[in-house]
């Protein structure tokens, strides 16, 4: 689903949710937060966001589906954990792959993060985000073709990384939220990088931003 659908989704729905949100004599104060969420990835690699496949005429993305959870320790703080599952395959044919095009990325990502409000209203918040996470799975690359499909090169992820994000959170009355969050991760820690005699081979992605979009219970 493109961005822009999206994005428009979320803001009729908090647009629509007025009758459902209660006065500031009632601000919500459940301490936890349960939500699944879907997320587009962007590597800063030759992965596509969205892609056309020749098959069906159908979008392939980006993207993961996970699980949250959350728990304020206060009004400002908050410890939050993820776990998200990402499968990307490419959908274009593999005669027309060029070397190091991804074929297939699939990984699981767990994530623990400090969450501090920035600001607050009976209506929702929005929220700082630093965390830890850890990536574990694989890469199929393309490095060449034949009569038979695309030659893949494997590459491991077990890596580790820094996801610093911000939250912005909408109450759907006192016991529904919508969320999205935009966030960056730098893996200082990757677990294979450039492969000898693959001079353009760069190694598993060090950067990676998410903009995750999600529908939750509060309690």
């Amino acid at each position: 689903m493109p961005f822009s659908k999206i994005v428009m989704f979320v803001i009729t729905a908090a647009v629509m949710t007025d009758s459902f949100s209660q006065t500031t004599e009632n601000t919500v104060k459940n301490k936890h937060h349960f939500s699944t969420h879907f997320a587009y990835y962007y590597f800063y690699d030759p992965t596509p966001i969205t892609q056309l496949s020749y098959l069906n005429k159908h979008y392939s993305s980006s993207s993961s589906v996970g699980l949250s959870y959350m728990q304020k320790v206060d009004d400002k703080n908050g410890w939050s954990v993820d776990l998200d599952y990402y499968n990307f395959v490419s959908r274009k044919p593999s005669n027309e792959d060029t070397r190091g095009n991804i074929k297939q990325r699939l990984f699981f990502l767990f994530q623990g993060n400090y969450q501090r409000t920035l600001f607050t209203t009976p209506k929702g918040s929005i929220a700082g985000i630093i965390g830890l996470n850890f990536r574990f799975g694989y890469d199929l690359i393309h490095i060449s073709y034949s009569p038979f499909g695309t030659i893949p090169l494997d590459r491991s992820f077990l890596d580790v990384g820094i996801p610093v994000g911000i939250e912005a959170m909408r109450y759907l009355g006192n016991h529904f939220h919508l969320k999205m969050r935009l966030a960056h991760t730098f893996f200082p820690y990757i677990f294979q990088g450039p492969q000898e005699g693959y001079d353009w081979d760069n190694g598993s992605p060090r950067n990676m931003t998410q903009l995750s979009f999600g529908l939750g219970v509060n309690f």
